[in-house]
């Protein structure tokens, strides 16, 4: 008997005035993992991530969490169950230390160490130089960093990463990709990503997308993903 996939979309369909967002869309992950996304703009990447974590409904389709159907929950309530989710403009309350907005992602975490976490998470993401500082005072990248730690803070069971690496220097995005292999061994990991490279590094498994529809979904090893790869973003899909 095979395990229950931790997340499943079947045939999940989004459109936005005519054109077709997502198409038949059917996907499933695991407990644990990273699942890379990659395409060309317009391929439907934000649109899939948007309808996992309901920022987005879909016209058609049915979504199942841990077994439970949240095609039509909200965003908050998927949050609750262990969604969470990144965004493609980093958030952080600019009021706030960035040790204080840390602090707001696991208020409702009384069964742990708040401050040790806190600071595990900060080292993990290279944050500790600047945990006392607010977020007028930090690159974009850091801002970044910092909402990718608030997310990982929350403890969810998914994790949906929407163009993690924009904004991010060289030595950010190697510090990111060592965070989310070893994130990727206890939770599943959702990255979409414009960048071949840092994906192929990162992700076992890569769904490449173009006009809406996965047209690949397997190891970047395997030829006939490279092929779709290079068809996507070379040819334009031809």
């Amino acid at each position: 008997m095979q395990p229950r996939p931790l997340l499943s979309l079947q045939s999940v369909s989004k459109s936005f005035d005519g054109v077709q967002a997502l198409a038949e869309v059917s996907l499933e992950l695991s407990d644990t993992g990273i699942l890379g996304v990659i395409g060309p703009n317009g391929a439907g990447k934000s649109t899939l991530a948007g309808v996992i974590v309901g920022s987005l409904r879909p016209d058609s389709g049915r979504i199942f969490f841990l077994g439970r159907e949240i095609t039509g929950l909200p965003m908050r309530k998927r949050a609750r169950l262990g969604i969470a989710n990144t965004h493609q403009i980093p958030r952080a309350f600019p009021s706030l230390t960035v040790y204080e907005n840390l602090e707001l992602a696991v208020l409702h975490r009384a069964d742990t160490d708040p401050r040790r976490q806190i600071l595990e998470t900060a080292e993990l993401l290279g944050l500790q130089p600047v945990l006392q500082l607010k977020p007028s005072q930090l690159s974009h990248g850091q801002i970044r960093l910092v909402e990718i730690s608030m997310a990982l803070l929350s403890q969810p069971r998914l994790l949906v990463m929407d163009e993690p690496t924009q904004g991010l220097t060289g030595l950010e995005v190697n510090t990111l990709t060592e965070a989310l292999k070893s994130l990727g061994e206890k939770i599943s990991i959702i990255v979409i990503d414009h960048r071949v490279d840092f994906v192929a590094s990162l992700s076992p498994r890569i769904a490449v997308m173009h006009r809406g529809r996965i047209l690949a979904l397997g190891s970047p090893r395997d030829s006939w993903v490279a092929e779709k790869i290079e068809e996507v973003y070379l040819r334009g899909g031809a």
